[in-house]
């Protein structure tokens, strides 16, 4: 079987959606002085604090970001500077052979940091195995990089049970 399973690339988006941000979102760069610049920053700021009403934080801690490999290049970056500043011996991140290019990019690149980077063993479909993330993962592990699902094959990772480990 083949086909495209990445639908957050390539969705058309419903036609209500496209005329409610016709009539609802300013197009303006929420950082300038203008009026539609400040009316631009209201929207994001309402939308930061939504956002941080749902998931219990604060407001400052929400970001929104360009896309997933901005947002994840931030995220690892972010922990391993403070994970080895503040907790040198949490050094080692494990990863899926199979992880997004973005994602396992920016994780490579971390061993000039210091970083120790375990690659996990998977089957033949490509799902990381539980017995791999038990014999690799320690005390020393301070990020474990597994996608839920592989946005080209569609294969689901176990990521809930790597979670508990």
């Amino acid at each position: 079987m083949t086909g495209y399973f990445d639908n957050a690339a390539s969705m058309i988006p419903l036609p209500a959606a496209i005329e409610r941000a016709r009539h609802t979102y300013l197009f303006a760069n929420p950082s300038s002085g203008h009026d539609l610049g400040r009316a631009a920053r209201r929207l994001v700021d309402s939308a930061r604090e939504t956002v941080s009403e749902h998931l219990g934080c604060h407001f400052d801690e929400i970001y929104f970001t360009s896309g997933a490999t901005e947002a994840a290049n931030i995220l690892i970056q972010g922990l391993c500077k403070k994970s080895l500043k503040t907790a040198a011996h949490r050094n080692e991140i494990l990863i899926s052979p199979v992880e997004h290019p973005a994602v396992y990019q920016t994780v490579m690149a971390m061993q000039e940091s210091g970083c120790v980077i375990r690659v996990l063993p998977t089957d033949d479909y490509g799902r990381v195995t539980l017995q791999g993330v038990d014999a690799l993962i320690s005390d020393r592990t301070m990020m474990v990089c597994v996608m839920a699902v592989n946005n080209e094959t569609g294969i689901m990772q176990p990521v809930n049970e790597i979670a508990k480990r």
